[in-house]
């Protein structure tokens, strides 16, 4: 990794960064964040007076707090001796090494909340499958994969939409001990199979369609359906692939030729639910990195995972029994496993699947309405595009009715300050919590805080349990505000139990997050990010995006953040290119209809930046596109328009959701 001089450039700083939402004292007091800090000072003796004091003493006693956390939180498992193992070592660590905990149990738990999902999508009314009804799938499924011969092990996958059958599927599989992997129905066949055949699936499931602003996509499924059969090998196995149906009732199928999923699920009746008896560290998810730089990573996670997920629902979301909760993802997205485990906490949670701004920008919000949502989840790109939305028909404001959402939570890109301001115009009693992590860990580093103030532009603060640090390029802690990369010092448990297919000594996964020059020890997460005094952060990028003109290094959203917010341009994307043993900045705008880029739009833009960055973000070449490429789950893919402007082969264009945007690009290449 190339050091290079850091810019102290940022999108706040602690002087800049105005208080925007402060909890009222009679809702904090009654948040688990409040609940859980006093329950350290009470046991513990500890003087831990506000969040950043008991983030301290949550990382300087790891496992204690762990433990502690695992009693806060009610997880359900055999809580045995150590809680932490190995501290020292990032790599060899082991959380619980002689505890049990199995996922699906935790997620089908009794409750009084008798509600476990409400499911809507394009082209089909409202369902809500209640505890009850969920159990009694999972039951069924369990028998069915059982006679299946499924085993602790053995892995399934799935091309299915987010219906509460793909949960029931999931959580079948987890109750045995076996693992889960999907992708969702929009990917092709090849970027199936380059992640699927890496897993050797014993069975995989398929969707039999999906919508696509109205148009059902059934047809186009089953050519990727019988390509995706015949490349992982089950041609002579048709038993083994199963359809999960998503075409409204009634309707007419798409016809495919594999096991109905009745016929799958046979004549057995739902009964009591067995549960394997799973190690905290046995694997229970296979996830996928994005393939963008080369063949997808096979990540694979822990039943014990779901300590750090509920620990972010319950202390970090506030999440309570009864809560409705609703994440915009699909089943390609960690946030799918984010947004299902939040069963454990006794939450409701909200299924949608189909595009969020079809039939028009107030789907998600008249949802919220409906079912009376306390948390929301978007995208970042999704808040970016719902303000533009609302600027060009102010009328829509009035289906924008969010009075009882409690949370809004944000991901996938930084959340900009001027996006703060739009949501605390229109909603200013709502907790803005941007959230970042990724698929690597199926958490996150940072998050919100119900306990804490949200100053505009800033992540709230570091998850408990987590030793975050921005460290500058002598490998010591970035001083406050400072730019620098986004590390972890010290074991978490829902660091991977490895790559899928690596050998014994982790080589892959070493060299994934523990092979920068800062140590072998250090987990280096590779983003481009600041600290600040107060404890909030921010985060500006990918540091392989990250633009290096004159030696500088700056962080492409400090350029986002501006361009984003003017009038004429709806979606931009930069990156860096190599000329004369330089790098000069290259900006692509998509500009709204009837917007042409002419120099004077373009002296604008630079003038924009200028006056809002520094010199060293002005782009030498800005040019007009009509489209941004992105991955399937709606993130910028900057790196390929590099490869594409230095006549190089894009490595992985599968992974791409709109890969044929990147010829546009080859006009521009040096």
């Amino acid at each position: 990794m190339e050091r290079l001089k850091l810019v102290s450039q940022h999108v706040t700083s602690p002087e800049s960064a105005p208080v925007l939402w402060r909890p009222k004292e009679s809702y904090a007091r009654t948040t688990k964040m409040r609940k859980f800090r006093q329950l350290v000072q009470q046991k513990f003796d500890s003087d831990v007076d506000g969040y950043e004091a008991l983030h301290k003493w949550s990382v300087e006693n790891l496992g204690l707090f762990w433990s502690v956390c695992w009693d806060f939180v009610g997880m359900i498992g055999e809580k045995n001796s150590a809680a932490l193992e190995n501290e020292k070592d990032m790599v060899g660590s082991c959380f619980f090494p002689r505890s049990y905990v199995n996922l699906a149990e935790n997620c089908l738990r009794p409750s009084k909340n008798t509600v476990a999902c409400i499911f809507n999508g394009e082209g089909h009314a409202s369902r809500t499958i209640t505890r009850h009804e969920l159990r009694g799938m999972v039951s069924i499924l369990q028998q069915a994969f059982v006679a299946k011969g499924i085993q602790k092990g053995d892995r399934v996958c799935g091309v299915t939409a987010n219906t509460p059958e793909t949960i029931a599927v999931m959580l079948a599989l987890a109750s045995l001990g076996a693992i889960w992997s999907s992708v969702s129905p929009d990917f092709g066949a090849s970027g199936v199979v380059e992640r699927f055949e890496q897993v050797s699936p014993k069975m995989i499931f398929l969707a039999d369609g999906y919508y696509v602003k109205g148009k059902w996509m059934g047809e186009e499924v089953a050519t990727t359906a019988r390509e995706i059969v015949h490349l992982l090998g089950f041609d002579n196995d048709l038993d083994k692939v199963v359809v999960l149906p998503f075409k409204r009732s009634g309707a007419k199928r798409t016809r495919l030729p594999y096991q109905t999923l009745r016929a799958f699920l046979g004549g057995f009746k739902p009964r009591r639910v067995e549960y394997a008896k799973t190690a905290f560290n046995d694997p229970v998810f296979i996830m996928f990195s994005s393939g963008t730089t080369g063949k997808p990573k096979c990540i694979v996670h822990k039943h014990g995972c779901l300590l750090q997920l509920m620990k972010e629902h319950q202390l970090h979301c506030d999440i309570r029994p009864g809560d409705k909760a609703f994440y915009y993802t699909t089943t390609a997205w960690m946030m799918w496993q984010w947004l299902t485990t939040m069963l454990a906490s006794e939450a409701t949670i909200l299924l949608y699947d189909g595009n969020p701004f079809y039939p028009n920008p107030a789907v998600l919000p008249k949802l919220c309405k409906t079912h009376g949502v306390k948390f929301f989840g978007v995208s970042a790109k999704y808040i970016d595009a719902l303000r533009k939305s609302l600027e060009r028909d102010p009328k829509l404001l009035s289906q924008l009715n969010m009075d009882q959402v409690r949370m809004i939570s944000s991901t996938g890109s930084p959340l900009v300050p001027e996006n703060y301001d739009f949501l605390y115009r229109h909603w200013p009693h709502i907790c803005v919590s941007s959230i970042s992590g990724g698929t690597d860990i199926i958490s996150t580093f940072m998050l919100g805080n119900p306990d804490g103030v949200v100053r505009r532009g800033q992540i709230q603060c570091r998850g408990l349990g987590m030793a975050v640090e921005v460290w500058d390029d002598s490998g010591r802690p970035a001083r406050p505000g400072a730019t620098g990369e986004l590390v972890c010092t010290k074991p978490f448990p829902s660091q991977p139990w490895g790559f899928w297919g690596d050998d014994a000594n982790k080589t892959k996964y070493r060299g994934a997050y523990f092979n920068s020059e800062f140590g072998p020890n250090v987990w280096y997460h590779g983003d481009f990010c600041a600290l600040y005094a107060e404890g909030g952060l921010a985060v500006f990028g990918r540091s392989d995006a990250t633009l290096n003109p004159g030696g500088v290094r700056i962080g492409t959203a400090d350029i986002y953040k501006v361009v984003e917010h003017m009038p004429e341009i709806t979606e931009a994307l930069c990156c860096g290119v190599s000329r004369s043993g330089d790098v000069i900045i290259a900006l692509f705008v998509v500009l709204h209809a009837g917007v042409t880029l002419d120099n004077d739009l373009r002296a604008k833009i630079r003038r924009e930046i200028q006056n809002s960055c520094t010199r060293h973000h002005v782009p030498g070449i800005i040019e007009q596109v009509t489209d941004i490429p992105r991955t399937k789950n709606g993130k910028i893919v900057e790196l390929a328009v590099r490869e594409v402007l230095h006549h190089r082969k894009v490595k992985n264009v599968s992974a791409l959701a709109n890969p044929q945007v990147l010829k546009e690009f080859e006009k521009f290449a040096i």
